[in-house]
């Protein structure tokens, strides 16, 4: 399978409150498995405006150019970050009979409307009209809900399958939220531990998505409500852009472990122009990196972090996709390697260009709230939220894989 079309890009632009053309994705040849990759051109139209910016300012700045991805990619990573996890796409592959080797731009033409970003795709020339699109995606769930539930079923047989890092849970995007069933092949139950840690990751200070506890056919679900998305007093959410560390960085998607570290995310934030959310640059990917090691998510791939646009300004995106893990190594590198190790956490403080007394306290300050694991692990009122006391003790032994010795360096 492969379009060989252009494919016309069109993003939702704030001061209009509607998308614009933004420009062109056209073929310029395919992968060995039959994927078309395609080169971007920014529209005329768009490099005009005078509030115009680079949707990629790293890879597509804003010049009248074409622009070839990678030659191991299909598109540009800011493109593939509208594109669904491993669970969205075994979704569409159902719903629209997709074949296994479809590609990136296979699966965007045939998404809900609603995506992750600011982006829209069409093999049309006609720019889509914002509030149609909303109305369309408000009825989507209703329209395709026996099929869609049918397919989330944990005892169905595509959520049987294995699924990538970034797509163990079944889930469904909705326009203002992420709703998860626990995955089945899990450890433990990891929506429950994803509830604690993004408790915990709250009470430290960092700012992760809302989120609660609902459920929804007689299931469990976490639902985090979309950072990507602008809530207005009439309930109207307007899209923002986003890229991925990944794409930011320009790695493959389905580059898991890689040799860029947290000092590599903090060099592009930096290039981004970014600042903290919540305290100083340095001192936030310090201490997203410490959790990580604290809370043993080794899951801290360059998909799991991301930055929000906001019309051309960049920021990072918070805190998301963090569970207790049953691996030793980082997916982003530390100071000097891959394993999940306190010490050399602690020693990206230099790179970060934090005080090592200020990272010393924020290390100390980490490991009191990472401590209070299994008593919000039971706080919640509904005790069907409460994780057993199985996954618990199965959490605090990965956790306790830290040295005390090590511990107590930084009490």
């Amino acid at each position: 399978m492969g379009n060989m079309k252009e494919i016309f890009v069109f993003i939702f632009h704030l001061p209009v409150k509607n998308y614009v053309n933004l420009g062109i994705l056209s073929p310029i040849g395919k992968m060995p498995a039959g994927q078309v990759r395609y080169k971007f051109q920014y529209a005329p139209s768009w490099l005009a405006r005078a509030d115009s910016y680079a949707i990629d300012p790293i890879h597509l700045p804003l010049h009248d150019m074409p622009f070839y991805p990678a030659d191991n990619l299909e598109v540009h990573g800011i493109f593939e970050d509208v594109c669904p996890d491993s669970w969205g796409k075994k979704i569409l592959r159902t719903t629209h009979n997709l074949p296994d080797n479809a590609g990136i731009m296979d699966y965007i033409l045939n998404m809900p409307i609603h995506k992750i970003g600011n982006l829209q795709f069409s093999l049309s020339p006609e720019a889509p009209d914002f509030d149609e699109l909303f109305y369309i995606q408000f009825n989507y769930f209703d329209k395709n809900r026996d099929k869609i539930m049918n397919i989330l079923q944990p005892d169905s047989n595509i959520s049987g399958s294995n699924a990538s890092a970034g797509g163990a849970n079944p889930k469904f995007l909705a326009i203002d939220s992420l709703i998860k069933l626990p995955n089945r092949n899990a450890q433990i139950d990891d929506l429950k531990a994803e509830y604690v840690c993004l408790n915990i990751i709250k009470n430290m200070g960092l700012l992760p998505p809302e989120f609660t506890f609902t459920i929804l056919e007689n299931q469990l679900w976490l639902v985090l409500f979309r950072f990507d998305m602008v809530d207005l007093d009439n309930k109207v959410f307007l899209p923002l852009g986003y890229m991925s560390l990944a794409s930011a960085l320009g790695l493959r998607h389905d580059d898991y472990r890689t040799n860029k570290s947290y000092i590599d995310y903090y060099n592009v934030a930096q290039r981004l122009g970014c600042k903290g959310l919540t305290m100083p640059l340095g001192e936030e990917i310090f201490t997203r990196a410490i959790m990580n090691i604290l809370l043993g998510n080794s899951d801290d791939h360059a998909k799991n972090h991301g930055f929000l646009c906001h019309n051309g300004k960049w920021e990072l995106a918070p805190v998301f996709d963090i569970v207790p893990q049953f691996n030793d190594k980082m997916a982003l590198k530390l100071a000097t390697g891959h394993q999940c190790d306190l010490d050399d956490g602690f020693a990206l403080h230099r790179g970060l260009k934090i005080d090592e007394t200020r990272a010393r306290n924020i290390v100390k300050l980490a490991i009191q709230h990472t401590n209070q694991f299994a008593e919000i692990a039971k706080s919640h009122p509904e005790k069907k939220c409460h994780i057993t006391d199985e996954d618990l003790q199965k959490i605090m032994n990965r956790k306790n894989k830290i040295p005390e010795e090590v511990l107590k360096k930084y009490a």
